[in-house]
């Protein structure tokens, strides 16, 4: 998560350099930590190359698919964790879960 969180506040930087010798390195140094970040195996980054589906090599585009499709999503596993602590604490604690869940009137 901390280098999810350092990639969104590098992300957020709105401020870019009109010196293209500062920029250079900037991207640079960008290229750096995915590289770094890859050889970790933190990140399974798949970048889009910008071409159309019929531009694209068919094995290159095979081989990004199936990076993508064996990527972990570690933002969908931290939501299912926190669905399943929010389900164990209102099965534990039926007050809460009066007071947290909606009213449903039958007829």
């Amino acid at each position: 998560m901390k280098t999810l969180s350092s990639s969104i506040h590098n992300a957020k930087k709105n401020l870019i350099s009109l010196n293209e010798a500062e920029r250079r390195k900037e991207r640079e140094v960008q290229e750096a930590s995915v590289k770094s970040r890859e050889k970790d195996g933190k990140s399974a980054s798949v970048q889009d190359d910008g071409l159309q589906s019929n531009e694209r090599n068919l094995d290159a585009d095979l081989a990004m698919e199936s990076a993508r499709k064996n990527a972990k999503d570690i933002l969908l596993n931290e939501a299912a964790n926190i669905l399943s602590d929010e389900v164990a604490l209102l099965k534990a604690n039926a007050k809460l879960a009066a007071t947290v869940l909606p009213k449903v009137e039958l007829r």
